[in-house]
């Protein structure tokens, strides 16, 4: 597992945190996370001496933390960070249109806005609440707590119809799942 991802199943208290990285983006992740300081490789000397001292001055570690479990279900406020080239966002769960997979990443789309996160969408998708996000597909999740209403395409296939007008339709499969879970 990467660092980032050991720091998100850290229970508190956690202890400080420098992280050296090559990647500036994991940078903006890091912070969300409460880290002292994120040192971009090379490392420069005199500001890792200076996140040393702070951590100095905190009185160092705290006892060592444990790992949290980690198929916890966000709640509908948490937070999530999302970004795109120089963009981040903090976003709340229930803010969530739909997620769909790239290549390692799952993509939020939500408030007329899109960014990444650094997690895949099958990692993503076992921390989300099942009544209100379901599978449109292998590589899509819609929020359907956002949805207006539902209709059928002219092939049969379930099509989630948001206020702004825009509209997604299910696969096949994931079309007759949902139709059959919600007695359409």
């Amino acid at each position: 597992m990467s660092g980032i991802q050991l720091l998100e199943r850290l229970r508190p208290p956690i202890p400080p945190v420098v992280l050296v990285t090559a990647h500036a983006m994991l940078a903006l992740d890091a912070f969300g996370l409460g880290v002292v300081e994120c040192l971009l490789k090379p490392v420069d000397q005199q500001r890792l001496r200076k996140a040393l001292r702070r951590i100095e001055s905190r009185g160092g570690a705290p006892a060592m933390p444990t790992l949290v479990e980690p198929a916890t279900t966000f709640d509908l406020e948490a937070r999530v960070f999302a970004r795109e080239g120089g963009q981040m966002w903090l976003v709340r769960v229930a803010e969530i249109m739909r997620i769909e997979e790239e290549e390692k990443n799952a993509r939020l789309f939500f408030r007329g806005e899109n960014g990444a996160l650094v997690q895949s969408l099958e990692e993503f998708a076992t921390h989300l609440d099942p009544r209100f996000f379901v599978r449109a597909g292998p590589t899509t999740i819609l929020n359907v707590g956002l949805v207006d209403h539902f209709r059928y395409n002219d092939g049969g296939d379930v099509v989630a119809c948001y206020a702004d007008k825009t509209e997604f339709a299910f696969d096949a499969e994931s079309s007759r799942e949902f139709d059959d879970s919600h007695g359409l």
